[in-house]
């Protein structure tokens, strides 16, 4: 405790101002100073929330939302600011069962349900007016079903009026951050302006050969056209590009150490990673508010979202795996002794062996003469040169997005309201693939290296373009797969609130249809039948229900009990079994049900805000698809897997106590069961063709949920005083955490020949659990104004510098997954271990905000 005072004290030493040597000082505004205290702290923190690219997606989802939309709730406080770093969700949900909407739109993507997070980081200042509803609350502009609903306001007349200047430095994601923005003040003709420019800058972040780039926008223009109707116009996008860290394994991490990235190698003495991620979707919101009296409101919008992500890797034709972690490269895969120590010692003497070597890439592509007679599919053409055993590929994913919605709202009398609305959603996602760099090689063919096995007589297969077979590919030409997702979705919900004087009720019904199918732009040599073209569209037609009842102890207690039921769509990507190759879909298509109950306690009072929620939720009829390598047939297969049913049930409690107007301490705790509940059915089928090669069951029953903490304790102790300086220090536990599991190694034939109950039975059918872990962070703000001479305006600044992992901790894990591989003939659980995910060390940010 000495030791944190003392970095306090220090800290508070090196931003302190010398006051009194300004002339023209004028008293602290100490309301306003407080609150930019507070939106500051926001900022900061939400940069310690490091996104780590998996490399598949297994009933997963990102984490909770960002800290600026936290509610005044403690224990979702808590959630945002400081479990964010292992990845917690409330109560183990999916992203997909919260809604974000801006101006009204429904933000959440069609493809894989989640909201759009990436569009608006970096945002956070043009963000803040954001309410985060609790399931329990009335919401105005969304039913929404078990999880929360974030409804933000980016309108220009609901920005703060003021120029603002923000420059930032961390050694996490980014490095450098500048931001500028300015919002006027509404002129007498109605009119109000906003904008914001944030740039996000990093050589080298928290992973070696990780860089950063971002160039964060906002544009907001609002004209109020008479007193009850205002009409505005939006602009954000994020452009940005990043290197990734890729997941790794522990006997890997002992060997290279916590910050080893398999991503990148040296290439003319510089860091080239070949894992590069770049994003750009700008976002268009136009929306319209009526209020026809001073009881109801009407508002009407409509959005466009387009743009493109695109993610870099290797590709290889008829050549060595080049990437430096592959399992049969390293010693655990090896199985005499002397072998495993001759691996050992190679990885560690030669640095070229533990990264990409470009420079041998470049070397065997340049020696790789060919020659491909009938290319492009005219007879007699022959191109002969280099052809291209390495390149690196470009996965794009190119979208357009219309968003429309219109809400209603009405408050019929003191005790009761109404709202209802619709929402209609409609985006294509093109998926394709293009050569961005062939590594000096001259072209490429446009062959599937994995048919050529299935049938060698036949050289039609091979083909991933039937339509031009033997394509020749050069830089910045298309390959592979190309096909085009549609997805369409129509909501519609109403929900009233009546209140009494003992008792409210609240209820509401939301009806949806939502619709997918596949369209495929070539015709490939495997599936010449149904791999071009517009698939069968699937429709799906849903309801859920919702209801609310609050009894009020007193003026400031409350109990809640709430029920929610109904069912949802399935998401395409479960029910395509390989959409980059052909339109087959899972023989059984259901919607997925959902019922979930709460009984909520809480007090609210000048001394103490407390929260304690007890819920119960049962998820049944999921789907998922799953595509990997299988080393017992030796092939590429899919496991499509239905009859997934979970059970999320647990306690959620936070507290916080205002000791007086200074201190201030917040407890918050979650303890959660979330379980798989039944055995899950799986259909295996080759990738590469139709045949069904078994059908089995996962013994995933009683399995836990995976991805997030389901045990959490945090404390946190803060100081604020009237001269706008602000410190807090917390404390968390987290524990409970499992990884995805790996399903091979859940059936009957990975335990086959095993004796049931002995310990290499149960090392092969248990769930791998990860170490608890525990953190401290801190965050220290002082803020203070200063009049300038030529002006009567003042001047406010802040200054805030935000620590996470204090006592730098090395190598704690903070998620990952089971490889989806498994030794069917020796039953070595360790050959392939899981790949992991390693939070950093002591990492921080520092800013300085000057707002007038």
């Amino acid at each position: 405790m000495p030791f944190l005072f003392f970095l306090f004290f220090s800290a508070g030493t090196l931003i302190h101002i010398e006051q009194h040597h300004v002339s023209d000082t004028i008293p602290i505004h100490t309301d306003s100073l407080l609150l930019l205290i507070a939106e500051q702290q926001q900022s900061v923190e939400s940069d310690a929330i490091l996104m780590n690219e998996r490399e598949r997606t297994v009933l997963t989802s990102v984490g909770h939302s960002s800290p600026l939309y936290a509610e005044k709730d403690v224990f979702h406080q808590m959630a945002s600011f400081q479990f964010n770093t292992f990845r917690f969700r409330p109560r183990g949900y999916e992203a997909s069962v919260s809604q974000v909407l801006i101006n009204g739109l429904n933000m959440n993507q069609l493809d894989d349900g989640n909201p759009a997070w990436s569009l608006w980081s970096g945002l956070q200042s043009v963000m803040k007016n954001s309410i985060e509803y609790l399931p329990i609350r009335f919401q105005e502009h969304w039913m929404g079903d078990v999880g929360t609903i974030i409804s933000t306001d980016m309108r220009a007349s609901s920005q703060r009026q003021q120029l603002q200047w923000v420059y930032g430095l961390s050694n996490r994601t980014h490095t450098h951050r500048y931001q500028l923005g300015y919002t006027s003040v509404p002129n007498h003709h109605g009119w109000t302006f906003s904008g914001t420019l944030v740039i996000r800058l990093a050589k080298e972040a928290m992973g070696t050969a990780a860089s950063y780039s971002s160039i964060n926008y906002y544009i907001g223009i609002d004209k109020e056209l008479s007193r009850n109707h205002i009409v505005s116009f939006i602009l954000f996008g994020n452009q940005n590009q990043y290197g990734k860290q890729a997941a790794v394994t522990l006997p890997v991490i002992h060997l290279f150490g916590n910050r080893y990235n398999p991503n990148w190698g040296y290439q003319n003495g510089l860091k080239r990673n070949a894992a590069i991620t770049s994003q750009h979707k700008p976002v268009i919101v136009f929306m319209h508010e009526w209020q026809p009296d001073n009881h109801s409101s009407w508002q009407n919008s409509v959005g466009l979202i387009t743009g493109k992500r695109s993610d870099t890797g290797l590709d290889w034709f008829q050549a060595a795996d080049p990437r430096p972690d592959y399992y049969r490269y390293l010693p655990e895969y090896q199985t005499d002794s002397v072998l495993i120590e001759t691996v050992k010692t190679s990885l560690l003497e030669d640095p070229s062996l533990q990264q990409i070597n470009w420079m041998k890439l470049y070397v065997i592509n340049r020696n790789s003469f060919d020659q491909v007679t009938n290319a492009n599919g005219m007879p007699g053409n022959i191109i002969s040169g280099k052809r291209a055993r390495y390149l690196l590929e470009k996965r794009i994913k190119a979208s357009d997005v219309f968003l429309l919605s219109m809400h209603y709202q009405n408050r019929v009398s003191e005790h009761w309201q109404i709202a209802g609305g619709f929402h209609i959603r409609m985006q294509r996602n093109h998926h394709y693939k293009m050569a961005d760099d062939l590594l000096g090689a001259d072209f490429h063919v446009n062959y599937n290296q994995f048919a050529e096995s299935d049938l060698p007589a036949d050289p039609s297969i091979i083909q991933y373009d039937l339509d031009t077979p033997d394509r020749i590919i050069y830089k910045g030409d298309r390959y592979g797969y190309d096909y085009q997702m549609h997805y369409s979705a129509a909501d519609g919900w109403i929900q009233s609130e009546k209140k009494g004087k003992k008792n409210d009720l609240i209820a509401g019904l939301h009806f949806s249809k939502q619709t997918f199918y596949r369209k495929g732009m070539i015709r490939n040599g495997l599936f010449p039948d149904h791999s071009k073209g517009k698939s069968q569209t699937d429709h799906f037609f849903n309801a859920m229900f919702k209801m609310v009842l609050t009894h009020k102890i007193s003026a400031d207690q409350a109990l809640f009990f709430s029920v929610v039921t109904g069912s949802k769509a399935p998401l395409a990507d479960n029910v395509y079994l390989s959409p980059r190759m052909r339109n087959t879909k899972q023989d059984t298509i259901q919607s997925e049900n959902i019922f979930a109950t709460e009984l909520m306690y809480r007090r609210s009072s000048k001394k103490i805000h407390f929260r304690f929620s007890m819920y119960y939720t049962t998820m049944r009829n999921a789907m998922n698809v799953l595509t990997f390598y299988h080393d017992g047939y030796r092939n590429f297969v899919n496991y499509a897997i239905r009859n997934i049913n979970k059970r999320h049930m647990g306690i959620e409690a936070g507290m916080a106590y205002m000791y007086n107007t200074h201190w201030q301490i917040d407890i918050a705790a979650a303890a959660g069961d979330h379980r798989y509940t039944s055995r899950q059915k799986v259909t295996v089928s080759l990738d590469n063709n139709e045949f069904l090669l078994d059908k089995m069951d996962v013994y995933s029953r009683n399995f836990w949920v995976a991805g997030s903490p389901q045990l959490v304790l945090g404390s946190g102790i803060q100081y604020r005083n009237d001269q706008a300086l602000f410190i807090r220090i917390n404390w968390n536990y987290f524990d409970q955490r499992w990884l995805e599991f790996n399903p091979v190694r859940r059936t009957y034939d990975a335990v086959q020949g095993v004796v049931y109950g002995s310990d290499l039975w149960n090392k092969i059918i248990q769930q791998t659990k990860l170490p608890s872990a525990f953190t401290v962070n801190a965050f220290l703000g002082k803020g203070f104004s200063i009049k300038a001479r030529s002006s009567a305006r003042s001047l406010r600044y802040f200054l805030s510098f935000s620590i996470q992992n204090l006592l730098n901790k090395q190598g704690v894990i903070s998620g990952g997954y089971e490889q989806l591989r498994f030794d069917q003939e020796t039953k070595n659980t360790d050959r392939f271990p899981p790949k992991l995910f390693f939070s950093p060390g002591l990492n921080y940010a520092a800013s300085i905000t000057m707002n007038l």
